[in-house]
């Protein structure tokens, strides 16, 4: 059922509904094409390994797996899958070099015999802005992080470990911060370079290579999933996994979740419309609170998710503690899909949307960190 945007109200106790989305086809022949690439480019890191996929008991009968991104190339989110991707795209574009046969080394070389001085720039609530920082110094050049005022210190500390960062947090929002950090690299084009997991008018190429880096996760499940739980933010990610699932003709549903304070892809799917919600959360999933959905990511998530919720901070910080007595490493952003699963499981089951013996993957995008505000 589709509302009027004045009749909206974020609820935790129903969730959304697209019975269609399972027959949609995704046409990016892009990704297509470069699918398996993605993933053998994601191998040739040294120290590549898939995250783990845990088996969780429980009482619905159904097969649950909690796939745990707590350690991607020695960082402790799943984020470095797009930024890598996303980075390595660009720069081959901007060097027009042929990505069927340049390495990373290859690159390096490339940009300290021409441009020695480039310096990534992006805005970020966390993860992503550590996952670019990460890549800056392994080409060996600088990057500039920009952060919301929501950001904690101890994760802006985290962002300046990696050799060559600078961080710098602002007086503003997610949306706030991204323009910011826009602007700022169109001051010396030739110097900066953006590298964004989030798209607007004018920057859609390096958020689609990201969000299709983000693929390599569902390559390394060794199963279809019935149902994948994903966490949506401004949607890159859900708009890399529902791309996977909707482009091989998989019966995989995908169901997106946020908090019930920051809510913008539950609202523009609801509504039908690409949105915004107020932006003034101050919800502990700090890489979720992102009052806009990204302009690419929306039409693959209107037409290709087929189940869309909210959880609250509290059920979250629950399912922190019981994803700890399971042995799961994860953080707020990560523990939010196993919240939802446990608030919506009974009901799903009952509306068919569940059944014996499926098999459910709920990913855990982050370790465990601090989120005391």
């Amino acid at each position: 059922m589709r509302f009027l945007m004045n009749q909206y109200k974020p609820s935790t106790a129903s969730y959304f509904r697209n019975i269609n989305a399972i027959n949609w086809i995704a046409n990016d022949h892009e990704f297509s094409r470069s699918r398996d690439v993605i993933l053998q480019f994601h191998k040739s890191f040294p120290d590549y390994q898939p995250s783990k996929l845990i088996a969780i008991p429980n009482t619905h009968k159904v097969d649950l797996y909690v796939k745990e991104e707590s350690s991607r190339f020695s960082l402790p989110s799943f984020k470095v899958l797009g930024a890598s991707w996303g980075l390595y795209r660009c720069l081959v574009e901007r060097f027009k070099l042929n990505r069927t046969d340049t390495s990373l080394a290859d690159l390096v070389k490339r940009i300290h015999r021409e441009k020695p001085y480039l310096t990534l720039v992006a805005a970020t609530d966390g993860n992503h802005g550590r996952a670019v920082a990460y890549m800056a110094k392994l080409l060996g050049i600088k990057s500039i992080i920009f952060t919301p005022r929501n950001v904690l210190g101890s994760e802006c500390d985290k962002i300046r470990s990696e050799t060559g960062s600078e961080v710098i947090q602002l007086d503003g929002n997610y949306d706030k911060t991204v323009e910011y950090a826009s602007k700022f690299t169109n001051s010396d084009p030739g110097k900066y370079v953006l590298i964004q997991d989030f798209a607007f008018d004018g920057y859609e190429d390096i958020p689609k290579w990201i969000a299709h880096g983000y693929t390599t996760i569902c390559q390394e499940i060794p199963f279809e999933p019935d149902v994948i739980f994903i966490p949506a933010g401004a949607g890159c990610l859900a708009h890399g996994i529902t791309l996977y699932y909707r482009s091989i003709s998989s019966r995989t549903r995908v169901f997106v979740i946020e908090p019930d304070t920051s809510f913008t892809v539950n609202k523009s799917l609801i509504v039908n419309k690409p949105c915004s919600d107020p932006g003034d959360s101050n919800t502990i999933m700090d890489g979720l609170n992102c009052p806009t959905v990204s302009s690419i990511a929306y039409p693959i998530l209107a037409n290709g998710v087929s189940f869309s919720g909210l959880v609250s901070d509290h059920d979250c910080t629950e399912a922190m503690k019981q994803l700890k007595q399971l042995e799961v490493n994860s953080g707020p952003c990560g523990a939010v899909t196993y919240a939802a699963f446990t608030n919506f499981v009974n009901k799903m089951k009952m509306d068919g949307d569940l059944k014996d013996n499926n098999k459910v993957v709920l990913l855990s995008t982050e370790a465990y960190r601090d989120f005391q505000k």
